[in-house]
């Protein structure tokens, strides 16, 4: 599941109903969150943990960040979160096991204002 928040801080009720009525979401994309990563570790979303995260250390705004259920075995992929570039490609990625198959699940987020041409580099 993927939601572009707009602030996770206002939209946290929201997330948590949307919760109850999708029990079967075991991963949870978002992006536009906001917060520095010190921020974000405070949130709680129900039956979810932080599994990576982008924050932009400057400007406002902005962010991906991939929660996924706690019972779930995952991990950051380093690699992929480190190809972010703040205002114009942010990522976060996190290697799960769904259903006996190893995935990569990658949240991305292109602000508006972000040249085109350098984000599909």
């Amino acid at each position: 599941m993927h939601q572009n928040v707009q602030s996770i801080g206002n939209s946290i009720n929201k997330l948590n109903v949307m919760l109850i009525s999708h029990p079967e979401c075991q991963v949870m994309c978002v992006s536009e969150h906001w917060k520095s990563e010190d921020q974000l570790k405070s949130f709680s979303i129900n039956g979810l943990k932080l599994g990576a995260s982008f924050c932009r250390e400057e400007g406002r705004h902005g962010g991906t960040a991939v929660f996924v259920r706690n019972d779930v075995k995952s991990s950051a992929r380093v690699k992929l979160n480190k190809l972010s570039i703040s205002n114009v490609f942010e990522c976060s990625a996190i290697e799960c096991q769904l259903c006996n198959v190893n995935i990569v699940v990658v949240c991305i987020y292109r602000p508006p204002q972000a040249d085109l041409g350098m984000f599909f580099l």
